[in-house]
C-alpha cells in the first residue's frame, strides 16, 4: 500500500509576514519539495493521542480564503497566527490513501473483527478538513477525528429520491463546493443568519408591522458574508 505512494510531495510554508501586498508570492509562500509524512515522524513529534487512528490524506483541492491574509500576520484573531516556517493553514478536500492504528497501516478497518479498532473511514473516502489541520501540502497525516467524510448527493438524499423525484446516478455535486457553501463558510453563514441574527418574516415582526426586516451584511466581500 505505502510502496505505491510517492516519496516526496509539495508543501507551502509561511516564510515571512507581509506588511502590504503579498508580492512576490514566492517570497512569502514558497513551494518546497519534502518527504511524504510518515507515521514514525508523526509519533515522534506528537506526545498525545499516540494510539488514536491517523489517516494519510492526498489533497485534491485547496481553499483560498480572505481570512488567510490575517493568519499570515502576527495580529491576534480567532485563530493564532501561522508560525513562520510552518505549513500554511487552509481548508482542503482530499482522498484517504492510508489508515493507521497503533502505528500499523491498514487498508480498511471494517475488515477487523475487533469493534474497538474499527475506524469511521476507509481507503478511497473523500474527506474535508478545517483550516488548522494539515494545511497546504499535497499529503497530510492527521487524526481521523479531525476530518469529515464528504457524503455523496445520492447518500444524502437517501439513495432514492429528492423532493419526491428520482435522483439519477450521474447527478453529483462538484467537490470544491464542500469548501464553500457546504463547508465551514456555508455553515457560518447559515447559522449566523438563521440562528444568531434570526430575521423575522413580515407576519412575525410585531403587531401591525407587515414590513420585512432589513439585513446589513458588514463583511459581504468575505467568504461567509458573500454566501449570506
Amino acid at each position: 500500500m505505502e510502496s505505491s505512494l510517492p516519496q516526496y510531495h509539495k508543501v507551502v510554508r509561511l516564510a515571512h509576514r507581509p506588511t502590504g501586498k503579498i508580492d512576490p508570492p514566492s517570497r512569502f509562500l514558497p513551494v518546497s519539495t519534502e518527504p511524504i509524512p510518515t507515521i514514525q515522524n508523526y509519533s515522534k513529534s506528537t506526545a498525545q493521542h499516540e494510539t488514536e487512528t491517523k489517516v494519510l490524506v492526498h489533497r485534491l483541492y485547496l481553499s483560498l480564503d480572505p481570512a488567510m491574509r490575517g493568519w499570515m500576520s502576527s495580529a491576534k484573531s480567532y485563530l493564532p497566527p501561522v508560525p513562520i516556517g510552518e505549513v500554511m493553514r487552509g481548508a482542503t478536500i482530499g482522498e484517504v490513501v492510508a489508515i493507521y492504528h497503533d502505528e500499523s497501516p491498514r487498508s480498511d478497518f471494517n475488515e477487523t473483527t475487533d469493534t474497538s479498532k474499527k475506524g469511521k473511514l476507509k481507503i478511497g473516502d473523500i474527506v474535508s478538513d478545517f483550516s488548522n489541520v494539515g494545511g497546504w501540502q499535497e499529503y497530510a497525516l492527521v487524526p481521523e477525528r479531525s476530518v469529515r467524510k464528504v457524503e455523496t448527493l445520492a447518500r444524502l438524499a437517501g439513495n432514492s429520491t429528492v423532493r419526491g423525484g428520482s435522483l439519477p446516478p450521474s447527478v453529483e455535486l462538484p467537490l470544491p463546493i464542500h469548501l464553500s457553501i457546504l463547508g465551514t463558510t456555508g455553515l457560518t453563514a447559515y447559522f449566523g443568519l438563521i440562528d444568531v441574527c434570526s430575521p423575522k418574516p413580515p407576519y412575525q415582526s410585531g403587531p401591525g408591522n407587515h414590513h420585512p426586516e432589513t439585513i446589513l451584511v458588514t463583511a459581504a466581500a468575505g467568504a461567509g458574508g458573500s454566501i449570506v
